[in-house]
């Protein structure tokens, strides 16, 4: 994988079943100070797969990696950051906005 770039599958497999009631989405603005850390890690985390409580239906970044832009679903901010403070936490410093998005159909709940 090159990078965040794209449109992902929303979901990993996972066979919980469990539904989040009322999902929002969030937006994580990442200012990347290690690119190919940051892309590493992130490569890592969507071959291992998703948790089956969050999706990421939108990442992208700028040529040089040095600025990502990720629209999350799940049920918190606080639950979205843990995740990806999880994955790519050491690379970038990110933050965090729950976000009203047109276009998108949520895949949670």
């Amino acid at each position: 994988m090159s990078g965040v770039l794209g449109i992902v599958a929303s979901r990993s497999g996972g066979s919980s079943g469990e539904s989040i009631e009322d999902p929002m989405f969030v937006t994580v603005i990442h200012r990347i100070h290690d690119p190919e850390g940051f892309q590493a890690a992130e490569a890592k985390a969507l071959e291992a797969g998703l948790p089956t409580s969050v999706a990421l239906p939108v990442h992208a970044a700028t040529p040089d990696h040095k600025l990502g832009v990720c629209i999350w679903e799940g049920a918190s901010v606080p639950a979205v950051r843990e995740v990806v403070e999880g994955a790519v936490g050491p690379f970038a410093d990110n933050e965090y906005f729950e976000m009203d998005v047109d276009g998108l159909t949520p895949q949670l709940g």
